[in-house]
């Protein structure tokens, strides 16, 4: 994940009905650890950077790669709240418990989530491009 410009590259691929696109994310590190700038990586998505926090993750067995990340963000614009928590794997699928103990860490730092997470598994989705 780490990019030559300090920061963190990530994209994955997306499939609204029909129409797919891979959405390419930025995130500039920032002097506090773990709190990330994150914009998306088109013409223009410098303009609109959005404090991104680092909640979670764990590493795999041999502890090379991250396996998962729990990020949150919760940026105000003028009337409008946004708020967004993202529970990212390398996995198409979860183990039994997996995202239970992921929302888990979520809650255990005072994030509440005010709605259920949806699951999505993405057990036979064609390859990532």
């Amino acid at each position: 994940w780490p990019s030559s410009n300090s920061g963190i590259d990530q994209k994955f691929h997306v499939k609204y009905g029909p129409i797919p696109y891979t959405l390419p994310l930025h995130y500039d590190t920032t002097d506090q650890s773990g709190v990330f700038q994150r914009y998306a990586q088109y013409p223009g998505g410098k303009l609109l950077k959005f404090p991104s926090v680092v909640v979670d993750a764990t590493l795999s067995e041999d502890k090379t790669r991250y396996e998962t990340l729990s990020e949150y963000l919760c940026y105000s614009i003028g009337p409008v709240d946004y708020v967004e928590v993202r529970l990212s794997t390398r996995s198409a699928s979860l183990a039994a418990g997996q995202m239970e103990e992921m929302e888990a860490v979520l809650t255990s730092v005072g994030i509440e989530l005010e709605r259920n997470l949806t699951y999505v598994d993405h057990t036979g989705c064609e390859p990532w491009p």
